[in-house]
């Protein structure tokens, strides 16, 4: 072990229990750490997945429980902090903000790393700017897109030059990462269109959806599997009971066990996402070769290179979705798209490249 892992204890505290985002990030981030010979600690709430996943793989692991009082937190974590002699600490969650900070200022842990990713942002109080301008080394996000809108909205409290852009890699390699598995939903050979039901408005799918009815597009040129539940799925489910011939057209992916073997299933895929964050299905689909069309706006850009890995349109421009699924029905050009989507991934989004930018950031 090098003399800066030696002398590194990393921590992660997490008093969330819910399994989102900030939960699974700081378990991928620690399993990795370990594995390159990092002591690594996560304390977090005992009742969370977080928990349970972290003491099955053998992670090291301590229950912390909240009091609920501001100043009683704060002294429990600190002496947990300081006894199990952590260096660095990584937030992960907007609640712990002001408990983690002023503990390890307490402790005396000098290098303390505020990961902003998909959840809800610290609000821009006048203790929220004090503790990021005293107390955080270091801010990181998921995207410049976000990093942008961090800075303009709370540039008192986000400095540009402490904020870090550092991606969500994938995983390349691995049973989950490498497997054929896919599904058929084909019934004559169709273009098979990927969609997520969160990534968009029901109303922009319906728009998209209305004018192929409109132009009276063939229902054997496209078919279009669609991933996800919850609202969105089922006002989509609603309003298509009105477009019988466009359901000929749909189908829901009930089988995909992982957004792996959803991309497996399908030839192109179709993101409404436009939000500041990282896209990550967008990723997991170049990922597996596919061709990606997605609007000019929020994270997209700095993934999808136009007319190279996939297309990138203007906002709203349902026309041009069709336009563009019109020429991937050649499967020479979805062969070339996917390639340098593949490609591209290798070359700025793999996990390893991910960890070694944030072992940078160790002391």
């Amino acid at each position: 072990m090098g003399k800066t892992k030696a002398r590194t204890k990393i921590g992660f505290y997490i008093s969330s229990p819910s399994w989102v985002n900030h939960q699974r990030w700081s378990y991928e981030t620690a399993r990795s750490l370990v594995g390159r010979g990092y002591r690594v600690e996560i304390l977090t709430a005992r009742k969370g997945k977080l928990y349970a996943r972290a003491r099955r793989y053998g992670l090291q692991v301590h229950r912390i429980r909240k009091a609920g009082m501001l100043v009683v937190d704060i002294v429990r974590l600190a002496f947990q902090l300081n006894q199990k002699h952590i260096t660095t600490l990584f937030i992960n969650y907007p609640g712990d903000v002001k408990t983690a900070t002023l503990a390890a200022r307490l402790a005396g842990v000098t290098n303390v790393i505020y990961r902003r990713g998909s959840v809800s942002p610290v609000k821009n109080t006048l203790t929220n700017r004090f503790i990021f301008n005293r107390f955080i080394s270091s801010v990181i996000t998921n995207s410049y897109a976000n990093k942008r809108g961090m800075v303009q909205s709370s540039s008192k409290m986000f400095d540009p030059d402490t904020t870090r852009v550092i991606y969500n890699g994938l995983k390349l390699s691995g049973s989950v990462a490498t497997t054929q598995t896919g599904h058929n939903y084909r019934n004559n050979g169709e273009l098979m269109v990927g969609m997520m039901t969160h990534d968009v408005q029901p109303a922009r799918f319906l728009r998209f959806f209305e004018l192929l009815d409109q132009e009276g597009t063939d229902p054997d040129y496209f078919r279009f599997l669609l991933h996800g539940n919850g609202k969105s799925a089922r006002d989509l489910k609603a309003n298509l009971r009105n477009h019988p011939r466009l359901q000929k057209m749909v189908v829901w992916d009930n089988h995909s066990r992982n957004l792996v073997e959803f991309m497996n299933s399908i030839d192109v895929f179709v993101t409404g996402n436009t939000r500041n964050v990282f896209n990550h299905p967008l990723v997991y689909a170049m990922a597996r070769n596919k061709p990606v069309i997605g609007y000019d706006e929020g994270s997209n850009p700095e993934v999808i290179t136009h007319d190279e890995n996939g297309y990138l349109l203007n906002r709203g421009n349902v026309e041009g979705v069709k336009e563009r699924l019109e020429k991937l029905r050649d499967p020479q050009l979805r062969l070339r798209l996917g390639r340098e989507a593949r490609r591209s991934i290798e070359r700025r989004f793999t996990h390893q490249q991910t960890i070694d930018q944030i072992e940078a950031l160790l002391k």
